[in-house]
């Protein structure tokens, strides 16, 4: 179950977010989803979260084995250069990045990299938060296999002891939280900006971070 808080949605008015209730399948009851996103596959448009070391579709529900066994990190959606349509699937360091295709078939064939934070951005790029978790990656558009795609090499974004808790964008800037700030990032030029120097350190800041809409 989840829900509170408030709705902005409407100018001027403030009113009690909605109550919601999610009912998980036997077996996932004791996890908790650590990403999650709407995307229209072969059959139809479903929710899908990584939830412990399954891959769960609410939707004409189904429970899938992820490759690997590891609990899923983040998900991202990504369309190589054939036209097709995949869930990128990340695990921290326990393991290579995986891929869902929109038939529903799993894979980390050739997979070579790690990732934390996964973002896909409006123009069909990927971006991957690495291991070290203060530096992204990009994946240009369209390539032939997201798994062995050639990333662009490291970006650090701000100090190197503090975090990336969240990745989100808007439009072509690429949005960036850290436990220290939030931080934006445009790929053309190359500008790193901290839009919030004097925010107090914490752990849990910008966990969450979320594009709605690309905003």
């Amino acid at each position: 179950e989840y829900g509170g808080g408030l709705d902005a949605r409407i100018q001027g008015i403030i009113r009690p977010g909605d109550r919601k209730v999610l009912t998980a399948p036997a077996g996932l009851d004791r996890d908790i989803p650590t990403n999650a996103l709407c995307w229209r596959d072969d059959t139809s448009l479903a929710f899908f979260a990584g939830v412990g070391g399954d891959f769960l579709r609410v939707g004409a529900s189904t429970i899938e084995d992820l490759p690997g066994a590891v609990a899923a990190f983040s998900i991202a959606p990504y369309t190589e250069s054939a036209g097709t349509a995949n869930l990128v699937i990340s695990y921290g360091s326990a393991a290579n990045i995986s891929k869902r295709n929109s038939a529903g078939t799993h894979s980390n064939t050739g997979s070579t990299v790690t990732a934390y934070q996964l973002e896909a951005l409006d123009d069909g790029r990927l971006v991957r938060v690495n291991a070290n978790r203060y530096q992204i990656h990009i994946l240009p558009a369209g390539a032939a296999d997201v798994l062995t795609g050639t990333w662009g090499g490291a970006i650090t974004v701000g100090e190197a002891g503090r975090r990336i808790t969240g990745l989100a964008h808007i439009g072509a800037f690429i949005v960036i939280g850290k436990e220290d700030g939030i931080y934006t990032y445009e790929p053309t030029t190359a500008l790193m900006q901290n839009l919030t120097p004097n925010m107090p350190v914490h752990p849990d800041n910008c966990k969450g971070m979320a594009s709605i809409g690309g905003l």
